[in-house]
């Protein structure tokens, strides 16, 4: 292999910081714990080869996979900004051979038993890992979520490997993500009470499988407009607010908003109509004159006499 004194390809990729060349082997030894070689014990096959199995020194971060006749790594593997699996010993001189018959229920041998190679190299890409398919059904762009909605998503893995779910939503086109269920099954449907949700407005779900071995696949779903209100009341924001508030309504129909000063004193009012889930006030008074900074009481009352709690509203321009 490359000498690690001269390569940054072998310190900084292979993350092997010393070698002992061409010590060989007879076998390699499994790692008690790994995922890719626990339980394993490889005769070697060199006929027609030159043994030329190193004994490698691993770098920060990289684990052994497998041990020579020597007590010294022969292979390695590492996670971090990459992940990968190297082996200083051939892997062509791993014997074709099965190790154990497997039996089938019926007490048949399987029709086509592993051989080593082929349980390695499938342990290998098992914990290398192949990115499982992900779609969002529910919700989609133009939803409007309040109460308690279903998520719904489809999840599949190449190998048919069992998926743990999470779930998560941005109000921030995706520039940071809030968990909001984690450590599902994969039974493609979850239940979200919105009124959980940290704030209402525009938001989006995704939806991430993991694997395992910590590979995973996501998606994320179109836009939805969400409304972590109650039944017949309201979230507004921001607040502080300097020029626009925006109320989010879940109003059983026509609603009216009406906002106070400390006062006592109507300063402003407007109809919500049904079905309106998006108000956004700019700060004036019925004259459509801009307000005074200071603290305001809002409520919303329903057509059918419903009042909502109040709530309070600093203005700080």
């Amino acid at each position: 292999m490359l000498d690690p004194e001269e390569s940054d390809f072998a310190r900084n990729y292979l993350h092997v910081v010393g070698k002992e060349d061409d010590v060989g082997t007879t076998k390699v030894r499994g790692v008690a714990g790994d995922p890719i070689s626990e339980g394993l014990e490889i005769t070697l096959d060199f006929t027609g080869f030159v043994d030329g199995t190193d004994s490698i020194e691993l770098g920060e971060g990289a684990v052994p996979v497998f041990i020579n006749d020597h007590g010294k790594p022969c292979a390695l593997r590492y996670e971090g900004e990459h992940r990968l699996t190297f082996f200083a010993f051939m892997f062509e001189a791993i014997p074709d051979e099965v190790p154990v018959v497997s039996v089938a229920e019926n007490g048949a041998p399987e029709s086509e038993p592993l051989t080593i190679p082929m349980i390695l190299m499938g342990a290998t890409l098992d914990w290398l890992g192949v990115e499982p398919d992900v779609a969002v059904l529910a919700p989609v762009s133009g939803d409007e979520w309040y109460g308690e909605n279903n998520v719904k998503w489809a999840a599949i893995h190449p190998e048919d490997a069992e998926l743990t779910i999470s779930l998560a939503c941005s109000f921030d086109d995706g520039a940071t993500w809030t968990t909001f269920a984690t450590g599902l099954e994969n039974d493609g449907e979850y239940t979200w009470d919105v009124s959980t949700a940290p704030r209402s407005g525009p938001c989006r779900v995704r939806v991430r499988a993991c694997d395992e071995y910590g590979t995973y696949g996501e998606a994320i779903s179109g836009e939805l407009v969400v409304i972590n209100a109650a039944p017949n009341s309201f979230v507004a924001g921001p607040v502080p607010a300097s020029d626009v508030v925006n109320f989010y309504i879940n109003a059983s129909g026509e609603a009216t908003l009406y906002v106070y000063d400390v006062a006592g004193r109507l300063v402003f009012s407007d109809t919500v109509g049904e079905g309106e889930i998006l108000y956004s006030w700019p700060l004036v008074d019925k004259a459509d004159k801009p307000l005074a900074n200071g603290l305001y009481l809002c409520f919303m009352v329903t057509e059918d006499g419903v009042k909502s709690d109040i709530m309070r509203l600093v203005i700080s321009r």
